[in-house]
């Protein structure tokens, strides 16, 4: 698993779509093998060593365990839809009016036919 790029990617989607390995490799009919229930515990449970937030595991860092120290480095990367949400954030406003609003990023053709719906709505 942790030296197979390739099957995790496959688990992954298999894991979102909820469906076997073997569907997803066009060998199955759709019900779960044991195989297909061994390799989901076994995708389960390499998420499980994975930080959430830089994605990384323990064991990439550790000399002992197989991994190296260097092997990683951080830099910066600007999103420029994260630029957005930030900005639009600092407009809302303290208290309890703000209570539970987020920022959503939406297309602006989306927006625009929201706008239409809202003013035919009006008229």
């Amino acid at each position: 698993m942790i030296a197979d790029d390739g099957l995790r990617k496959e688990l992954e989607l298999c894991d979102r779509w909820g469906i076997p390995h073997s569907l997803f490799r066009g060998a199955g009919d759709g019900r779960w093998t044991a195989r297909d229930r061994a390799k989901a515990l076994a995708y389960q449970e390499y998420q499980r060593s994975v930080c959430p937030q830089c994605g990384t595991r323990e064991a990439d860092w550790d000399p002992d365990l197989g991994g190296d120290p260097y092997a990683y480095e951080a830099s910066t990367h600007m999103c420029f839809g994260c630029e957005e949400v930030a900005r639009v954030q600092k407009e809302i406003p303290d208290g309890p009016a703000s209570a539970g609003m987020k920022v959503v990023l939406l297309p602006a053709s989306i927006v625009a036919a929201l706008r239409v719906q809202e003013e035919l709505a009006e008229a």
